[in-house]
């Protein structure tokens, strides 16, 4: 599950980020296999950074920079068109690029698309992108900080978790669409989770907690994955994993990933 250049303005320093996080899970990994990750504070936060690397470089975050653009040519188109001072600066454009007077609202309406069309380069500069991941990274950093880590697995028999492309996931209890797509910023998620493998689960709650889940709630879990995934969702052979992934297919809700 890749994407090539997603950070194209600064793929080596961003490399360094993810590898300042990356460079520590091994022994954090190694910690939750032997049961001793949620006493140890050093590997704990080393998870929650994990947590964060996987919100932040994630489609979503890519999803929501050009959402956000789009939002801001369209404030901007309305501004243009709607505040008198601006109209008269379109019209004098529209003179001087066409070399006939402004002919109406269409006339203006068509110089303010081929302005903004103009701009969109600059709105749309890898740089800004990057800055924004970077500067969104070390803010959840500090958001996650303040919480502790929850680890689950399931119970004997109750099945195993599968991971989507998009792990970690803002949740508001009950809800199976989280972050970007279902509208749930960090600042109103009752929770974080994200899989660490196919027998355990990480949460983030106000405090520390290990649980043992039933099969509704591992099922639960694993149909957050797929419907807050991108394209791809992974699972370990043999687990009849499939069965459910391809059930929820249908109706999975339809994302833009351009």
């Amino acid at each position: 599950m890749w994407q090539a250049r997603f950070i194209s303005a600064a793929p080596q320093e961003a490399e360094e980020l993810w590898q300042a996080v990356e460079n520590r899970l091994r022994e954090a990994l190694a910690a939750l296999d032997a049961g001793t990750l949620p006493n140890d504070p050093h590997h704990s936060r080393a998870i929650r950074d994990c947590m964060v690397m996987h919100l932040i470089r994630s489609r979503g975050i890519e999803w929501v920079a050009k959402k956000s653009t789009a939002g801001a040519i369209s404030n901007v188109r309305s501004e243009l068109l709607t505040d008198p001072k601006q109209r008269k600066w379109l019209e004098i454009k529209y003179l001087e690029r066409h070399g006939i007077h402004a002919a109406g609202r269409e006339a203006l309406e068509l110089i303010a698309d081929e302005l903004l069309e103009e701009a969109r380069p600059a709105l749309d500069d890898p740089k800004l992108f990057w800055d924004s991941v970077r500067t969104h990274f070390q803010t959840t950093v500090a958001i996650f900080a303040t919480l502790s880590l929850e680890i689950s697995t399931p119970k004997p028999g109750a099945g195993e978790f599968l991971i989507g492309n998009s792990p970690t996931v803002p949740l508001k209890t009950g809800s199976l669409m989280g972050g970007p797509w279902g509208g749930v910023p960090l600042d109103e998620a009752t929770t974080v989770i994200m899989p660490l493998g196919s027998q355990f689960m990480a949460s983030l709650s106000k405090q520390q907690a290990q649980h043992e889940l039933d099969a509704e709630a591992v099922a639960y879990l694993n149909r957050v994955q797929v419907l807050n995934a991108f394209k791809e969702v992974c699972f370990r052979p043999g687990s009849g994993l499939e069965t459910i992934v391809a059930g929820l297919l249908p109706g999975r809700p339809a994302k833009p990933v351009g």
